[in-house]
C-alpha cells in the first residue's frame, strides 16, 4: 500500500512542479462585477470588474488568479467573457478591445481591436465577433484578421449582441429582437425574428438547443433551429436577467411593490416554477447592480453578483448565501465622499473601511494599531480624540476607547453627502448646507442645529476645512460670477470673496497647514493660497491633476493624473511649493491611487488603491516596500512585499495562500521561508532580504495518517470509533526529488512528537514512516500530521478523528463561549504545572536587572491565587537568581515532564535577559552567562535555546500549554549580538507552530522590558498582571487569547503614557484557546 501511495503522490508532484507559483491575496473584485462565466468542465469561474479578471476555483470558491488588463488610463466596460476549452486561457471583450490571456501567468496572448462581444472557436484557434451586420474572424494566437462572414442579420443597433461558437461549423448570434444560425463554412445564415417588445435579457443554450427571450413581464422559450415558440409565461414582477443551467432557467426578478429581489428556477421544458427565493430587499446605489451578471455552477447552483460580492443560490435547499468570499476590506466609500480627510496629530494615518470600521496606523511602527467601530463615513476632531460617523445618523464616539458618546439624527434638510467637519475643540460639527445659503453648526452635547454663517449663494461646489477646524474654503457660483471664498470659523468672518473662479474647481487644505489648493480640469494649472497670509498666491502650470496629499514637514505636495473620475489617479507627482516636480510614482497592476498620506517625517507614503490594498512607498526613491490588506470586520491584517515575503496578525496571514497550476497551496507550508516579522519597519531601516524563489522550494512533500484498527481509503471521512483507549497510528510521508526532514503529529492541537531524520523508518519505496501508540482522551481525539522536506516546505496536513468511548465516560461538556469565541474546557481535577523564572542578579553585574524578580514573584502569586477557579491542583517550580542557571531551569522542566498528564495545564513564565545569537536562534540567558567577549560560545553552552524549549513543549504531555517570555535585549551587554527583533519573533513563532502551543513575548524590549520605577515592574508584566486581575475578562472568563489581546493594546498605551522605548508584544497561538481564570 505504501508503494501505491508513493506513486500517487509522485504523479501529483510532477503536475504541480510544471507551473509558476503565485502568492495570492484574495481581494476579489474591487468594483461592480459586470461579467461572469463558468468553464466547460465546471472547475473554474471567472468574474470581471472594471479592468480586472478574477479566476476562482468553483468547488473551493477560492480566488486562484487575478489578471489586470493593460488598458492604460481609459475607462472600461466588460461585455463578454469565456474560458478556452482547455481551461488555460480566458477571452474578455471590452469597450477598449478584446484581450486573450493565459490565466496562470497573466500573459497577454493577443489583443484584437474590436469593441463588441467576442467568442472562441471550439478548438481555441480563432476569435469571432459580430460587428454591425457581419461576423469577423481573427487568429486567436496572433490577433490577425482572417476573414468576414457578411450580412448575418443580427444588428448591433438593437443592443449588445451575444455570440456563441459551441460546435464546429456553427455560430449563433443573438440580440434583443432576433437570433441567427450561421454556417461558418458556407457563410449562409438563417434569421429568426421576434416582432415584440425589446427584450431585457436573452440567452442561447447549446445543450438543449433553445433560445430564451425575456421581456419586462414575460419570458418566451424557442427552439433555436426551427424558430418555433415552445412556451410563453407571464410575470407580475419585472424580469431582469435570465441564465441557463443543467437544472433549468434561473430568472432574476424585481418586485417593485414589495421592494424585494427574487431568484427563481423554472423548467427548461415548460417554464413551470421549480423553486423561488427572496433575496434581501434592495437598498441604495448597490441595489442598481444586483444580479446584472450570473453564471450557472455544475452542481446545479447559481452564482450571481451583488455589486462587488458573489452570492450562491442553491435550489436544493432554496437558500442563498455569500460565496466565493474574500475577506479583504475595501475603503472606496471613504474617498468617494466629500469628508474631512485630514491627518490626525502626529500625522497618524486613519482610514475608514466599508465594514463600518475606522483603522489607524501607529506612526512609529507603521502598522495598523486599532479599530474603532463607526457607522457611516468617519470624520475626526482636530485633536484626534473624537470620531463621528456620517450616515443615516451622526454617531459620535471616543476615538481612543471606541465608546459611543452620542447618536444624533441628521438635522432637517441635511444629507449625509454634505460636507461635515469638527470645530477646534471637537464639541461641535459644522455642516455645509450649500442648497440653503448657509453653514450650520451641530452642538454635540445638546443635539441642536442652528445656522452659523451665511454664504453668498445657494450652491457650494469645491469645499475644504483646515485640519484644525479654524478655516473653511469653498467655490461658490452666483449670478454675478464664480467666487473663491474663505471663512474664519471662529469669528464667522468672510476673509476672501474673489471672483473669476471656475465652477468645477476643487478645494483642498494641505495636510495640517493653513495652505489651500485650487484645481480645475479646465485649466492646466493649480494654485496655492494661504488662509493666514491673504496676499500669498502660487500658480503652478501643469496638466490637469487631482489632489492626493501633503506633508507639512518637507513641504511635499502629491498630485496625480485622474484615471477614474473623482476617485483615483494613474500616478503620483510630488511637487514642492515652488512648483518643482521632484518625483513621479506610477501605479502597478491597475492599483490606482485614491490618496496619499505621509508619515510625519515625509519619508514614507501610504497610498490606498483601487485594488483594496494600502501600498507603502519610500518617498525619495519611489521604492514600493509592500502592501497592507485589512481583514474585514476585524483588526487582523497582512503585509506583503514584492518578493512575496509576508507579515501580519496570525488570522490575517491565514487569509493568504499560494496557487500553482490551479491548485491552492496553504501559506503555512512555506511559513519558515517567507514569514518575516516586522517586515516593513525592517525594510524602512535598510535591511535587505534574499528569500528563495518560490518555485525552487516547491518540491512537494506529502503525508498520510494510517489507523491500525481500520483500513482507510481516499473516500473515508477519516472519523473512527475506539473502545480500548489506545490508538496505533502510522504517519507515512514522501518527498519526491528531495527527502523528508521532519514528521510532526499533533493530538488535539498539541504536538505529540517532532520526528527528525534518523528517528523514522525509510521504506524500500522511498517513503518514510513513524509509528505512534497514543493514549486517547475520553471523547473526540483529533490528529493532524505534517511532513517537512529539506527545504522546510510543509506538506498539506492530513487529519483524522477518533472518538474514544470509555464506558464510564462522563457526558461531554460543551465548550464555553465567552464573547462568541469557542474555548476548550479545563478538567477541574487536573493539575496546573507552573514554572516561574525571575533573574535580577547575574554573575556579570553589568547585566543585572531591577524588576525581573519582582515581576516573576507577582506573576506567580497572581496566577496561584485565582487559577483554582478552574483547576484544583497547582504544582509550582520557582527558580530565581542564584538557582536560575541552565541546570536549575532544566531540572524544573524535567520534573514537569515526568509528572504532567494529557489533561493537565502547563505554564512557563520567564523574566530576564533574552537574545538572538549569531546562529539566528533565540536564547533565554541564565544567570551564569557572563563572558561577553565570547558570548556565542557562552550561549551555546549555558543558554536556554528555543530548540530546547521546543523539545520540552513536545515532551511535556499537558495538552494545554502557555509560554510567557518577558525577556529583554540589553543594548549595552549584547549590542554586537543583536539582530533585528524580527528574528526573535520568528524563532518564537516557528516553535509555537511546531508544538501547537501558545506564546507571548515582550517583543522589541530593551533594558529589561522598559522598567519604570513608578510602576515597580517592567511594562509587559505590569499590563499582564492587570489582565490577570480581571481587566482581560470577557463574560467573567480570562482566557489565553484574552491575555494576548489585552497585552497587544495595553503595553503600547502604557509605553506611550510613560514615554518609554517603543514596545509591541508578540503573541502566537496555534493550539486551542483555554481559560486561566473565572471571575466570581
Amino acid at each position: 500500500m505504501a508503494r501505491i501511495l508513493f506513486i500517487i503522490l509522485t504523479i501529483c508532484t510532477i503536475q504541480v512542479q510544471a507551473q509558476k507559483t503565485r502568492l495570492v491575496v484574495p481581494q476579489g473584485n474591487a468594483s461592480n462585477i459586470d461579467q461572469m462565466t463558468t468553464s466547460a468542465d465546471g472547475s473554474l469561474v471567472a468574474t470581471t470588474a472594471y479592468k480586472s479578471i478574477v479566476i476562482w476555483d468553483a468547488l473551493l470558491e477560492k480566488q486562484l488568479y487575478s489578471i489586470e488588463m493593460k488598458i492604460s488610463n481609459r475607462e472600461n466596460e466588460n461585455i463578454s467573457l469565456q474560458f478556452s476549452s482547455d481551461n488555460k486561457n480566458i477571452l474578455v471583450g471590452t469597450k477598449n478591445g478584446a484581450f486573450y490571456y493565459n490565466i496562470q501567468t497573466g500573459e497577454l496572448i493577443c489583443e484584437v481591436s474590436v469593441y463588441y462581444p467576442v467568442v472562441l472557436s471550439p478548438d481555441n484557434q480563432q476569435i469571432a465577433t459580430i460587428e454591425y451586420n457581419n461576423i469577423n474572424i481573427y487568429n486567436a494566437l496572433t490577433g490577425k484578421y482572417i476573414r468576414q462572414i457578411a450580412a448575418v442579420g443580427t444588428q448591433i443597433d438593437y443592443g449588445e449582441p451575444k455570440i456563441y461558437w459551441n460546435e464546429p461549423g456553427r455560430i449563433v448570434t443573438l440580440n434583443r429582437f432576433n437570433w441567427c444560425i450561421v454556417d461558418t463554412e458556407t457563410g449562409k445564415s438563417i434569421q429568426y425574428k421576434k416582432e415584440d417588445n425589446r427584450a431585457v435579457s436573452t440567452f442561447y443554450d447549446p445543450v438543449s438547443g433553445k433560445v430564451a427571450i425575456a421581456e419586462e413581464n414575460k419570458l418566451d422559450l424557442y427552439d433555436a433551429l426551427s424558430g418555433n415558440l415552445i412556451k410563453s409565461k407571464a410575470f407580475t414582477t419585472n424580469l431582469q436577467f435570465v441564465v441557463p443551467s443543467v437544472k433549468g432557467i434561473f430568472v432574476f426578478e424585481n418586485d417593485y411593490e414589495k421592494l424585494t429581489n427574487v431568484v427563481g428556477l423554472y423548467s427548461l421544458s415548460d417554464l413551470s416554477l421549480i423553486k423561488k427565493t427572496i433575496d434581501p430587499t434592495f437598498y441604495g446605489e448597490a441595489g442598481i447592480y444586483w444580479a446584472n451578471s450570473a453564471t450557472a455552477l455544475p452542481s446545479g447552483k447559481l452564482a450571481y453578483n451583488d455589486f462587488k460580492i458573489l452570492k450562491v443560490y442553491d435550489p436544493a435547499t432554496n437558500s442563498t448565501r455569500t460565496g466565493f468570499t474574500n475577506r479583504i476590506a475595501d475603503f472606496k466609500a471613504f474617498y468617494a465622499n466629500i469628508v474631512n480627510q485630514h491627518p490626525l496629530p502626529d500625522s497618524v494615518f486613519n482610514i475608514g473601511t466599508e465594514d463600518a470600521l475606522s483603522r489607524s496606523f501607529h506612526p512609529e511602527t507603521y502598522r495598523p494599531e486599532k479599530i474603532i467601530p463607526v457607522e457611516g463615513v468617519p470624520i475626526y476632531s482636530p485633536d484626534g480624540k473624537r470620531i463621528a460617523g456620517i450616515g443615516k445618523q451622526i454617531t459620535v464616539a471616543d476615538n481612543i476607547t471606541g465608546k459611543i458618546i452620542k447618536k444624533i439624527p441628521l438635522p432637517p434638510g441635511i444629507e449625509s453627502y454634505y460636507y461635515f467637519f469638527f470645530n477646534k475643540s471637537g464639541t461641535k460639527i459644522f455642516i455645509e448646507n450649500g442648497m440653503s445659503k448657509y453653514i450650520g453648526v451641530l452642538d454635540i452635547a445638546s443635539g441642536s442645529f442652528t445656522k452659523y454663517l451665511n454664504t453668498p449663494d445657494s450652491f457650494v461646489k469645491g469645499k475644504s476645512a483646515s485640519s484644525d477646524g479654524k478655516y473653511f474654503a469653498c467655490i461658490i457660483p452666483t449670478e454675478n460670477g464664480t467666487f473663491r471664498c474663505l471663512y474664519d470659523m471662529d469669528s464667522k468672518k468672510q476673509l476672501v470673496q474673489q471672483a473669476g473662479e471656475n465652477g468645477n474647481a476643487t478645494v483642498h487644505f494641505l495636510g495640517e497647514s493653513h495652505y489651500y489648493l485650487i484645481t480645475s480640469v479646465e485649466k492646466n494649472e493649480f494654485r496655492i493660497y494661504s488662509a493666514t497670509d491673504l496676499t500669498f498666491e502660487r500658480k503652478i502650470t501643469t496638466s490637469s491633476m487631482k489632489y492626493l496629499g501633503y506633508n507639512q514637514t518637507r513641504g511635499i505636495l502629491a498630485m496625480g493624473r485622474e484615471v477614474i473620475y473623482k476617485e483615483a489617479t494613474y500616478n503620483i507627482s510630488l511637487f514642492d511649493l515652488e512648483g518643482n516636480l521632484n518625483k513621479e510614482v506610477t501605479s502597478q497592476n491597475n492599483a490606482y491611487f485614491m490618496g496619499v498620506q505621509f508619515a510625519d517625517d515625509g519619508k514614507i507614503m501610504y497610498t490606498p488603491t483601487t485594488q483594496k490594498g494600502v501600498q507603502v512607498w519610500k518617498t525619495d526613491s519611489g521604492e514600493l516596500y509592500g502592501t497592507y490588506y485589512f481583514i474585514e470586520k476585524t483588526n487582523e491584517y497582512v503585509f506583503v512585499s514584492p518578493e512575496s515575503l509576508f507579515d501580519g496578525s496570525t488570522n490575517g496571514m491565514a487569509e493568504l495562500y499560494f496557487v500553482n497550476d490551479n491548485t491552492v497551496i496553504t501559506l503555512d507550508r512555506f511559513f519558515e521561508q517567507f514569514y518575516t516579522p516586522d517586515l516593513l519597519r525592517r525594510k524602512i531601516n535598510g535591511e535587505t532580504f534574499f528569500p528563495p524563489k518560490i518555485d525552487e522550494v516547491l518540491k512537494m512533500v506529502n503525508v498520510k495518517i494510517l489507523y491500525a484498527e481500520k483500513q482507510r481509503n481516499t473516500n473515508d471521512n477519516a472519523e473512527y470509533s475506539n473502545l480500548t483507549g489506545l490508538a496505533e497510528l502510522t504517519v507515512v510521508a514522501t518527498a519526491p526529488g528531495d527527502m523528508v526532514d521532519e514528521i510532526r503529529l499533533f493530538h488535539n492541537g498539541k504536538a505529540v512528537n517532532l520526528a527528525t531524520r534518523g528517528l523514522f523508518v525509510t521504506d524500500e519505496d522511498g517513503s518514510d514512516s513513524k509509528k505512534y501508540t497514543i493514549n486517547l482522551l475520553p471523547g473526540v481525539n483529533t490528529f493532524r500530521a505534517v511532513a517537512i522536506n529539506s527545504q522546510r516546505t510543509e506538506s498539506r496536513p492530513d487529519e483524522i478523528a477518533i472518538t474514544y468511548n470509555s464506558g464510564n465516560q462522563p457526558v461531554p461538556v460543551k465548550p464555553v463561549v465567552p464573547g462568541n469565541a469557542i474555548v476548550d474546557q479545563v478538567d477541574k481535577n487536573a493539575t496546573l504545572h507552573l514554572i516561574v523564572v525571575g533573574i535580577n542578579q547575574y554573575q556579570n553585574s553589568s547585566m543585572s536587572l531591577n524588576y525581573a524578580l519582582a515581576d516573576a514573584t507577582a506573576f506567580k502569586q497572581e496566577l496561584e491565587k485565582d487559577v483554582k477557579s478552574i483547576i484544583a491542583n497547582v504544582n509550582t517550580h520557582f527558580v530565581t537568581d542564584g538557582l536560575a542557571n541552565k541546570q536549575g531551569i532544566q531540572q524544573a522542566f524535567d520534573e514537569v515532564k515526568k509528572s504532567a498528564e494529557a489533561a493537565d495545564v502547563f505554564v512557563f513564565y520567564y523574566a530576564g535577559h533574552g537574545v538572538i545569537g549569531k546562529n539566528k536562534e533565540f536564547y533565554l540567558v541564565p544567570n551564569d552567562v557572563s563572558d561577553l567577549k565570547n558570548v556565542q560560545a557562552e550561549l551555546e553552552q549555558k543558554g536556554f535555546s528555543a530548540k530546547l524549549l521546543q523539545q520540552y513543549a513536545v515532551d511535556i504531555q499537558a495538552r494545554k500549554q502557555l509560554f510567557i517570555l518577558d525577556a529583554c535585549q540589553s543594548a549595552g551587554a549584547f549590542n554586537e549580538m543583536l539582530s533585528a527583533d524580527g528574528d526573535q519573533q520568528k524563532s518564537i513563532a516557528v516553535v509555537s507552530r511546531s508544538t501547537g502551543t501558545h506564546w507571548m513575548a515582550a517583543s522589541g524590549a530593551q533594558q529589561y522590558a522598559n522598567e519604570f520605577s513608578q510602576l515597580g515592574h517592567g511594562a509587559f508584566t505590569y499590563v499582564l498582571l492587570e489582565a490577570l486581575k480581571g481587566s482581560a475578562a470577557a463574560d467573567k472568563m480570562i482566557t489565553v487569547n484574552g491575555l494576548k489581546n489585552y497585552l497587544q493594546q495595553g503595553v503600547p498605551e502604557l509605553m506611550k503614557k510613560y514615554s518609554g522605548t517603543l514596545q509591541y508584544p508578540a503573541s502566537y497561538g496555534f493550539g486551542n484557546d483555554f481559560p486561566v481564570e473565572i471571575l466570581k
